[in-house]
């Protein structure tokens, strides 16, 4: 990208880095307005915030001028451009022209500096989050929470600063993790041995992860702050856009999305999930198809397939902990505020194509379209993903770095490869179409790896790439459209920007949490839960317990967890629990249910021992044993048996598509015949089919018919048994 612009300005990047906070803060007071219209402002409001570093009174030339913009700005002025404004600024009185291109200030330029400007934002924390919840706060004791506050806030609008919006490279603007963020800047001031210290980090990290009604301060802060970074490299893109008026979504073509960036959408507590939706807002208003392969569609199912299976047994234990996977911190969300049971959250999961194609119009890549990959580029890509993992598993392991680098497997290599391959593809062969040079299409992907093969690799074939990180490709939507923009709309923006920004980090599971995925495994229900807690705190292996779950060791939590339930004395364990009067009506159901499953599972323990020895003797030997659940119709109690040789993900699956006919009342008024007494690999499938040809033939409700994708895709998964 060339450094001089047509129009005489540049904008670069120094080696320090980027403008300041205090030009970035004194620039998002002077612009108001649409975007793009503004940029005949920007070079008058960036030397109206240059003279207000002068005192009314001093002398200043032009030469002098433009270094301290550079200084501030990183942006270099051309003589006849900061001339002509000087002379614009002497009709308006603030400067007069004392000869040989030298001026004095005659009125003083007041712009609100860094204090002013974050006032308003301390102000809505401390009544919404000290005074209104009565917090002890002594304005010369507590002094230093206004500091803290402060610091914390600059320091996420400085993370804007790090990148220039426009340019499609690595993503690097997010801060990891806020909750340390908010904990080293409270702890470097000092505070009264008081409790204030601890309940102002709680209350600072409450109020930067809040909703939008209540933060619109803070929001309205980082969007003029966002907004004014915007407009100084505006004048960087006049040298790279001859026509800065065009409509930019007329050039994109069309998206193609990454895995990672749809389960952002699906998942409400990823980080990036407010900047996803907002995204894919613009794109609909701008009319910008948003597809994805089937390569894409297979490697989400696989992921979803992985973690059901996963909580279909306390047996299988993934290599990533619980708490690093996004799906299962989603389900938690789900479940402490709606209650949404493992099994219906499993079933949402299950038919995520029609979530995104109702919510946001995500179509699969059309059946009659020739799908074809460039052959050459599809091996580039590979190879250099492969090269670059490499090299950064080599890099940490020489220096000593303890966390596991999370290489791709071979079907991600293969899955990315194709689509970037496909996009560089159809690039091509909308550039053949006459003069017709498209920015887009893009592979839309979150994957820093991508994006250095982007920007590194593929950078001789196009100036505008074949990967685009969503931050960026919003800031050029946001920019240059013609859709109108509303204030509801730039509160959405800034609330992407605050949560893509400063992440809040899920450390460990807790005790409880880890009760609630045990209770699934087993098969007793996240309502008891509670009941297995206070059985592992009983239990004399709690301390070993639980140093599995700080060590994010999923395998040896559940084997721990395994040992605990098949101890001996588990049932006088569970006669020491107490409970509230109140709660003490359910509990004897509970401890009797708990107690079947319990014994069910030392027997199958047993069992699974002594096959295991007979295997070792006489490998002919066959063996099965089966998971029961019961099903509730017209008041009687129907027991089913799973084989347990059936894949857990088929049997979660299918007592899922069970639990969710027996809520649509399906069984109770005989529109669906209830399922075989034992159900193993040669009726499951049988029977699914029964439903869904059932379902589809007759006039069901419509939340039977929205079982009918779950069903498909249970049988799809028989079938790839099956084959």
């Amino acid at each position: 990208m060339s450094k001089t612009s047509a129009v005489g300005i540049s904008c670069q990047k120094d080696e320090c880095g980027a403008i300041d906070n205090q030009t970035l803060i004194k620039l998002s007071n002077l612009t108001r307005g649409k975007i793009l219209d503004r940029r005949r402002d920007v070079r008058r409001n960036i030397i109206l915030t240059t003279l207000g570093q002068y005192d009314k009174g001093e002398i200043l030339d032009y030469q002098e001028l433009i270094d301290k913009i550079y200084t501030l700005t990183k942006c270099h002025f051309e003589k006849e451009q900061v001339l002509a404004i000087l002379s614009n600024l002497e009709d308006e009185d603030i400067v007069e022209n004392i000869g040989e291109f030298t001026y004095r200030l005659i009125t003083q330029v007041d712009i609100p500096d860094i204090n002013d400007s974050i006032m308003p934002v301390w102000n809505e924390f401390f009544q919404e989050y000290i005074s209104n919840r009565k917090i002890k706060y002594d304005p010369h004791i507590h002094k230093n929470a206004q500091v803290a506050f402060n610091e914390i806030i600059l320091k996420i609008i400085s993370q804007f600063t790090i990148s220039e919006p426009f340019e499609n490279q690595v993503e690097s603007i997010p801060i990891e993790n806020l909750q340390l963020l908010i904990h080293s800047v409270v702890n470097s001031l000092f505070f009264p041995k008081d409790k204030f210290k601890d309940k102002l980090q709680g209350l600072l990290l409450e109020y930067l992860t809040s909703e939008a009604s209540e933060n619109q301060n803070l929001l309205a802060l980082i969007y003029s702050c966002y907004d004014a970074l915007i407009n100084v490299n505006l004048l960087k893109l006049e040298q790279d856009f001859k026509n800065l008026d065009i409509n930019f979504s007329d050039h994109v073509m069309f998206l193609l999305l990454d895995t990672n960036f749809i389960i952002t959408l699906l998942t409400k507590t990823d980080p990036k999930h407010s900047l996803s939706v907002a995204l894919v807002k613009q794109c609909a208003k701008s009319e910008i198809p948003l597809l994805y392969s089937n390569f894409t569609k297979a490697e989400l199912n696989s992921l979803i397939r992985s973690v059901q299976t996963e909580l279909a047994s306390l047996g299988v234990a993934s290599k990533r902990s619980p708490s690093d996977n996004q799906l299962i911190l989603d389900y938690f969300k789900h479940y402490q505020e709606y209650r949404t049971s493992w099994s219906q959250y499993s079933a949402y999961l299950d038919t995520w194509e029609s979530v995104i194609q109702k919510n946001w119009n995500i179509q699969l890549l059309p059946d009659n379209i020739a799908i074809k990959k460039d052959n050459a580029i599809y091996e580039v890509v590979k190879v250099s993903l492969k090269t670059y993992d490499e090299a950064a598993q080599k890099d940490r392991s020489e220096n000593g770095i303890d966390n596991h680098y999370r290489q791709k497997s071979e079907e991600s290599y293969n899955h990315d490869a194709f689509s970037v391959s496909y996009v560089f593809r159809s690039k091509s062969n909308f550039e053949k179409d006459g003069n017709f040079k498209p920015y887009g299409p893009w592979f839309l992907s979150y994957d820093n790896r991508l994006s250095i093969i982007n920007k590194t690799t593929l950078a001789k074939f196009n100036k505008y790439g074949y990967v685009i990180q969503p931050r960026i490709l919003l800031n050029y939507l946001h920019t240059f459209t013609n859709v109108a923009i509303d204030a509801n709309e730039e509160e959405e923006f800034a609330l992407a920007l605050l949560r893509y920004t400063a992440r809040v980090t899920y450390p460990k599971l807790t005790l409880d949490e880890y009760s609630q995925l045990v209770a699934i495994k087993i098969g007793v229900g996240e309502d008891n839960s509670t009941i297995l807690k206070e059985i592992f705190l009983q239990s004399p292996l709690i301390e070993e317990l639980q140093r599995a779950l700080v060590d994010k060791d999923s395998g040896a939590a559940d084997r721990k967890a395994a040992e605990i339930l098949n101890l001996a004395n588990v049932q006088e364990m569970m006669e020491k629990i107490g409970f509230s009067q109140k709660e003490k009506s359910d509990y004897d159901e509970k401890v009797n249910r708990l107690q079947s499953v319990l014994r069910r599972l030392r027997e199958e323990t047993k069992i699974k021992d002594a096959e295991i020895q007979i295997l070792r003797n006489n490998p002919t030997y066959n063996y099965n044993y089966y998971q029961s659940f019961s099903i509730q119709n017209n008041g009687n109690i129907i027991n089913v048996s799973m084989d347990l040789e059936l894949d857990p993900a088929i049997r979660q699956k299918f007592i899922a598509i069970v639990q969710l006919l027996e809520s649509e009342k399906a069984y109770e008024s005989e529109l669906i015949e209830l399922p075989p007494s034992k159900i193993d690999g040669k009726n499951v499938k049988d029977y699914l089919c029964k439903v869904s040809e059932k379902i589809s033939q007759s006039p069901m409700t419509q939340g039977l018919k929205e079982i009918l994708p779950i069903i498909s895709s249970t049988i799809s998964i028989i079938n790839g048994f099956m084959s």
